[in-house]
């Protein structure tokens, strides 16, 4: 894979393979093939070999595999701004361009796939900056202002038209310093930013237009033969700042960069679009404010749950989500943002995730299409959670701007545009415990309805993941119906089947019970990283419990190994044998009495974490198994009738 050495190298990739050329040569260089060597052909390199074995912009930008990721994304060179004797972008993230990736499927829509234009005529507005040295700091934040109606009216000499619409913006990056940019409509005239790129000034620019980041492409608005979607530029209000992060961890001197925006807009008033109906798109913002969010040295899962959003100015009719963008510094792991939405009794209930990224990668980051564009009310919530792993830092990370502080911002494409504010950024959030299912989020995608509707809005088929549910049904059915069972045997199935075959059955049943309750303590601790599942403080009562009684469980067999001999009829029990009975027959009950508490304390467990006001599931896998249970012994008991009259054997212990 690319690494962060000063060659562009290819060595072996995490799948033990290596990138070959089309004769099966092994790649060492881009640009240079190792003679010798062998073994299979991949996509890449093909594409490698027809490129003239040489890092083109068209072969960086090229899908070899068709995994949805650029060759360049999966090698480190997201912006295919690499040359030979470069330090390649990123180390980090990096995958076989020949291989199809499974990971990071949310990252593979492409929102320009299938676009058309036919039918529409299309201009173009350069929004890129002069030539402007990169500072030696690590983290710059670089802004120049454009007056789009200028830059129009330049190229465009017969255009008069009052209103466009941007429906595709095309990163133009020109340096591996730059991390993100940031289009912003401005509400004044931005005098500090004309002349040229500053890091300082003021900047009265604050409605989001267009932003990318490190692994993003074109992204294009929806588009129909009868209705242009588009972030609305109007001439009379027409200067914008661009906003450019620089990334230079080496303090590299005498950078020059010129990266900026290419702006495919449409004409509203050319009298060929006469036909057609305009909308324009927007931005809302949710997430922390950056002086409220604070990170700990040294935790492997720090959850942030920052206060819900809600958008009140949002038409009776609703917004339409069509892409998102998440946004966390170095720290960042996962993020998500849910909806929540009201029922008739006015509670708030999840509804589904609107963006969500549970592989966040600080140097791949890019502007994510919906498959499933769906409506957001005024009335509803949105949520952000972000997670961090803080594991490498011995300080406090303070939220902030440089690379080295965090965010929790996040960032939803709609349409049409509402009037008013549309931003939402929290000072007060909550620390999700490490403990928490919820750190185990998985991204959901449900079908929201057309409205509201009456009645509450409707819940996820399951309540909690599949690890979860497969963890609480093997904990029910050992301690709630097969352990408890054969505990019954001897009771019931002594004087009827005599020796040895009821003390078999009791020990087939009870070791099947024993092995379906290891199990599910093997699934829960294997789902939850560094076993926080059991020592976390955080539903404690139910983890202690757990580990206790699946212990006693297995002590349970071993124990029978001091259980001392028989008594022989007429003969008394010793004190040893008397004193084993209590022990086993006493940690028997108090071990299925525990294992079925702790089903029930789990139960609330899940509720209280999951996203969800039922977790009907598990009652029912609950009351099936108690009810199959007590079939099961009533049976038994009604075929044994008439052992009561031999009470006095069944005081014996057994073997």
């Amino acid at each position: 894979m690319l690494g962060a050495s000063h060659s562009f190298y290819i060595s072996s990739l995490p799948n033990g393979d290596k990138i070959e050329d089309a004769d099966g040569n092994p790649v060492a260089a881009i640009g240079h093939v190792r003679p010798g060597g062998g073994g299979s052909r991949n996509a890449f390199g093909l594409d490698f070999a027809a490129a003239g074995f040489e890092w083109t912009e068209e072969l960086c930008q090229k899908d070899s595999d068709g995994d949805g990721l650029s060759n360049g994304i999966e090698l480190g060179d997201p912006n295919c701004v690499w040359s030979p004797g470069e330090t390649p972008a990123e180390a980090t993230g990096l995958s076989h361009p020949g291989v199809a990736t499974s990971n990071d499927i949310q990252r593979t829509l492409d929102t320009c796939e299938g676009v058309t234009y036919e039918g529409v005529t299309l201009k173009t507005a350069e929004l890129t900056f002069p030539e402007y040295t990169i500072p030696s700091e690590k983290t710059t934040y670089a802004k120049y202002a454009f007056n789009l109606a200028q830059i129009v009216g330049t190229k465009y000499p017969d255009s008069t038209s009052e209103t466009h619409y941007g429906v595709r913006f095309s990163p133009n990056v020109k340096s591996a310093q730059v991390h993100h940019m940031i289009l912003y409509h401005c509400s004044a005239r931005p005098d500090d930013l004309i002349d040229s790129p500053s890091t300082n000034g003021n900047m009265p620019c604050d409605k989001l237009r267009y932003a990318w980041a490190v692994g993003a492409t074109d992204f294009c608005l929806p588009i129909t033969p009868d209705l242009i979607t588009g972030m609305r530029f109007e001439a009379a209000d027409s200067w914008h700042a661009l906003e450019i992060h620089y990334d230079n961890p080496t303090n590299e001197v005498g950078l020059v960069d010129s990266s900026g925006i290419t702006v495919t807009l449409v004409d509203s008033g050319d009298p060929a679009h006469a036909s057609l109906d305009w909308q324009a798109a927007g931005y809302l913002w949710a997430g922390s404010q950056l002086p409220a969010l604070t990170v700990p040295p040294g935790k492997k899962y720090h959850h942030v749950e920052v206060d819900s959003c809600s958008y009140p100015t949002i038409p009776a009719a609703g917004v339409t989500i069509y892409a998102f963008i998440l946004h966390a510094h170095m720290l960042g792991r996962k993020m998500w943002v849910e909806v929540w939405r009201p029922g008739d009794d006015g509670e708030q209930a999840y509804l589904r995730d609107a963006a969500c990224n549970t592989e966040y990668d600080f140097d791949l980051q890019e502007t994510v299409g919906i498959p499933d564009p769906f409506t957001l009310y005024k009335d509803d919530n949105v949520i952000s959670h972000c997670m961090y792993d803080s594991t490498d830092r011995s300080e406090t990370t303070q939220g902030g701007d440089e690379t080295e502080n965090e965010m929790c911002i996040h960032f939803l494409v709609y349409y049409p545009e509402i009037e008013g504010n549309s931003k939402c950024l929290q000072e007060t959030h909550t620390v999700v415990p490490a403990s928490s299912i919820s750190n185990d989020h998985e991204c959901a995608e449900i079908e929201a309805p057309p409205n509201p509707g009456p009645g509450p809005a409707p819940l996820p088929a399951l309540v909690a993941p599949n690890w979860v549910v497969a963890h609480g049904v093997g904990m029910m059915l050992a301690w709630v119906f097969l352990i408890p069972f054969g505990a019954s045997t001897p009771r019931l199935l002594k004087n009827k089947l005599g020796d040895p075959f009821w003390f078999r059955l009791h020990r087939i049943v009870q070791s099947t019970g024993l092995l379906f309750a290891i199990a599910a303590f093997v699934v829960a601790f294997s789902n939850t990283p560094d076993g926080r599942h059991f020592y976390e403080p955080s539903d404690g009562n139910h983890k202690k419990l757990g580990a206790a009684v699946v212990f006693l469980g297995a002590l349970q067999p071993l124990n029978a190994l001091f259980r001392g001999k028989k008594p022989q009829p007429g003969e008394s029990a010793t004190c040893g044998r008397f004193a084993w009975v209590c022990l086993h027959r006493g940690a028997g009950y108090a071990t299925i009495l525990g294992g079925v508490a702790n089903c029930v304390i789990g139960m609330s467990a899940v509720k209280k974490n999951m996203y969800a006001d039922s977790v009907a599931w598990a009652w029912q896998a609950f009351g099936m198994l108690a009810a199959g249970l007590a079939l099961c012994v009533g049976g038994v008991a009604l075929c044994c009738r008439g052992g009561a009259e031999k009470k006095k054997e069944d005081e014996e212990e057994m073997l």
